[in-house]
């Protein structure tokens, strides 16, 4: 049975692992029509919010971790959500360094991340074995390379993470 231990961004808990709470992924969940997760035991929720954890606890994120004893990559110094904060123009160097609140890109990324992982568990850290090379679409035509892994690309979630990751296409990285 899952425990699950809320990083509220001030990285108070060694032992956090997690972003979001079951109710969070709830209310993301419902707000986006999406179907399934409600008829889930709240062991089986806990543990796919895990699973999306580990997932986007892979990407690669601006700024430095806040404290290197935290295992999770959030809180950070020098970075932020315009999505969600609004515009930090104003803002001194002081308040972008010491912001300390988990953004709710990051939070939305594991939400979805946890509905994708409760839907088919393992899809985010699934083995594969072919890549799609060339498609044609009118008189369907696909080619594979034959020694690399397809992989799937979740943009929806790589989406609320975007203002967030280190200078990288997103879209181009391999997720095996």
């Amino acid at each position: 049975m899952p425990t699950l231990i809320i990083e509220d961004g001030t990285a108070a808990s060694l032992s956090a692992n997690s972003y979001v709470t079951v109710a969070e992924v709830d209310t993301f969940v419902s707000n986006l029509g999406l179907t399934g997760w409600s008829t889930l035991s709240t062991d089986v929720r806990e543990q796919a919010i895990l699973r999306g954890m580990d997932y986007v606890e892979t990407f690669s994120f601006k700024g430095v971790k806040m404290d290197w004893a935290n295992p999770l990559e959030w809180p950070r110094y020098g970075v932020w959500d315009d999505s969600y904060y609004g515009s930090t123009e104003d803002w001194s160097s002081e308040e972008l360094a010491f912001y300390q609140e988990i953004p709710k890109g990051v939070k939305n990324a594991v939400c979805r991340a946890a509905y994708e992982e409760s839907q088919s568990a393992g899809c985010l850290q699934s083995n594969t074995t072919s890549n799609i090379r060339r498609e044609k679409i009118d008189v369907i035509e696909t080619e594979y390379f034959s020694n690399e892994p397809s992989t799937t690309i979740y943009r929806t979630i790589e989406g609320f993470l975007k203002n967030l990751l280190n200078s990288v296409n997103i879209a181009s990285v391999k997720r095996t």
